[in-house]
């Protein structure tokens, strides 16, 4: 009989952890069941173009771009300007730009003699290629040797590095940006310099800016284009020497592209 009731009292333990078993089993079919996965995140895309920004665009694009090396002879000392900066974007969509400029360098020497020149290039980072210089040999290597800086245009940390380069040792300089990006800084973790920061810098240099703002389709779908920033148009209105945003003309480029992403 003590065996009989040993055996019962196993079986019973044996039942009682089948029957805890089946519940845990129970519970964890449920969870998955009531567990979905969260979707993996995706980077926000930039709204396509409307209609409004290709009628404004394209008819200026046309009637109003010019080249590097057009945009290069309008730059003279009629403005009493005593030093003229460049400020470059490094990215490789800009390469063709540089170029331009650095054959045209010799055009803007004669035109400004008694001036100095300074290069500034940047991306994530902004470096000065040296010391303000007349020499025309020295301008157009340093715009040769420009270094890769990275992806993010911070254009406006470039141009507070400009004015404060130049602040109290000339008395009007001419700042000089070129890219085909909108500034990126505030985007990112290697600038957080805002508009208003890189106005109040160019204010106390009494900096005039040209912006020389080129078109490009992937910096548009993405970051946006300098050709359409409206940050750049603020930047100038807020600048007491003044300034100005011309269009760089690019070969190749067909501005009805514009139109079709309004569609």
């Amino acid at each position: 009989m003590a065996s009989n009731r040993f055996a019962l009292k196993i079986l019973g333990l044996e039942a009682l952890g089948l029957a805890a078993l089946g519940g845990l089993a129970f519970l964890y079919a449920s969870s998955q069941e009531a567990y979905t996965p969260p979707p993996p995140p995706q980077r926000a895309a930039r709204p396509a173009a409307n209609q409004q920004d290709a009628a404004v665009f394209v008819p200026q694009y046309q009637k109003d771009a010019q080249s590097v090396a057009d945009l290069a002879r309008m730059i003279n000392a009629s403005q009493g300007i005593d030093l003229i900066t460049f400020v470059i974007d490094t990215s490789g969509s800009m390469v063709d730009d540089r170029q331009e400029l650095r054959d045209s360098i010799k055009k803007v020497i004669e035109r400004n003699r008694g001036r100095k020149f300074e290069v500034i290039n940047f991306s994530d980072t902004a470096q000065a290629t040296g010391d303000p210089t007349r020499d025309l040999a020295e301008l157009q290597q340093r715009i040769d040797q420009a270094p890769d800086l990275g992806t993010s245009e911070n254009s406006l940390l470039a141009l507070r590095t400009a004015a404060e380069r130049a602040q109290g040792k000339y008395r009007r300089p001419l700042i000089v940006l070129m890219t085909d990006a909108a500034p990126n800084d505030g985007r990112n973790a290697q600038s957080q310099v805002t508009l208003d920061e890189a106005a109040t810098a160019l204010n106390s240099a009494n900096a005039h800016l040209y912006i020389w703002a080129a078109f490009d389709q992937n910096e548009y779908q993405s970051a946006g284009s300098a050709a359409t920033s409206d940050d750049y148009r603020q930047l100038v209105a807020k600048l007491k020497a003044g300034g100005q945003i011309y269009l760089v003309k690019r070969q190749g480029f067909d501005p009805n592209w514009f139109q079709q992403l309004g569609k």
